[in-house]
């Protein structure tokens, strides 16, 4: 058995297919396949994503076993990240696309911006997006803000219930909901306190 290097994938959105077959053939009696599994090197490695199969294969010796095109269907679907920045990732991924690293604003919102990362921003002149750097990956695959992020309002911003991350370009690439919609007037600043902002990949 080994795993079989594919590099013909299909991306649209959300979604990685494969572009042609691929095939393995048994040499031996390899059991009862359920499971397919996604990994980064032909032996041990990361494994990046897996599914279980339609329905169990007995993949007995001689047998040939195949993935014909567009079978193999693998979803990224965290519920925080944008459309945009899932598809850079699978572009990464898959389609051998350098990452590259961006400057960050932290916003507010009326509305959900939602997979489309379209938030409504308060209309005053005294607010803006908020420029942060001061992130950290955890090991257990979370992104949180390492220092207090702080808006201040001279003016009455309303309720405002979602934030947002956005790039440079003003596209946004993370977005989710306070547990308690904040209050921002010249009153009641926001403030985002330290490993308060947790971005989750599961």
């Amino acid at each position: 058995y080994n795993r079989v290097l594919y590099t013909h994938w299909k991306i649209s959105g959300r979604d990685v297919t494969n572009n042609t077959t691929i095939t393995w053939y048994t040499r031996s009696d390899w059991g009862t396949l359920v499971y397919f599994l996604l990994w980064d090197a032909p032996v041990g490695g990361n494994l990046l994503g897996y599914g279980a199969l339609p329905a169990p294969i007995a993949a007995g010796s001689g047998k040939v076993i195949s993935f014909k095109k567009g079978n193999l269907q693998l979803r990224f679907v965290p519920a925080t990240i944008t459309d945009y920045l899932t598809n850079r990732f699978l572009e990464h991924l898959f389609g051998n696309v350098a990452l590259v690293s961006v400057n960050t604003y932290v916003g507010l919102s009326y509305t959900n911006p939602g997979p489309s990362g379209t938030p409504t921003t308060p209309v005053s002149p005294d607010y803006h997006d908020i420029p942060f750097l001061g992130w950290q990956v955890t090991d257990d695959s979370r992104l949180v803000n390492l220092d207090t992020i702080s808006f201040i309002p001279i003016r009455d911003w309303g309720i405002l219930p979602y934030l947002f991350i956005r790039d440079g370009e003003n596209r946004v690439l993370f977005y989710s909901a306070f547990i308690t919609p904040v209050v921002a007037n010249p009153y009641s600043p926001v403030n985002i306190e330290p490993t308060f902002l947790t971005i989750v990949f599961d």
